[in-house]
């Protein structure tokens, strides 16, 4: 049985792809009302306009939630200001 070893080469996308549908597969097992979100890159930035959105809310609530310290702290990108989405998606797990 030690000599049915095989050695595959996956990209990356392949390799999210397979452990989404596993994890899809538990989910679903245990708890058929659950579904799994997308596969976050932990790199996608959202704007203002796109963290509104995201939210459902108005960009001056952006603001405001900007200035109380309530959301996290944005940073630049050329003249853009910026959230990490996996930045905000941790900060609303926590509260």
């Amino acid at each position: 049985m030690e000599n049915d070893k095989m050695l595959v080469t996956l990209t990356v996308g392949q390799l999210r792809n397979i452990i989404k549908e596993e994890i899809t597969m538990v989910i679903n097992i245990n708890n058929p009302q659950v579904t799994l979100p997308e596969v976050i890159d932990k790199n996608e930035v959202m704007t203002i306009s796109d963290l509104a959105k995201f939210l459902k809310c108005t960009k001056a609530t952006i603001h405001a939630h900007r200035r109380s310290g309530k959301i996290p702290k944005p940073f630049q990108v050329g003249r853009k200001v910026v959230w990490r989405k996996v930045d905000i998606l941790g900060y609303l797990s926590k509260n």
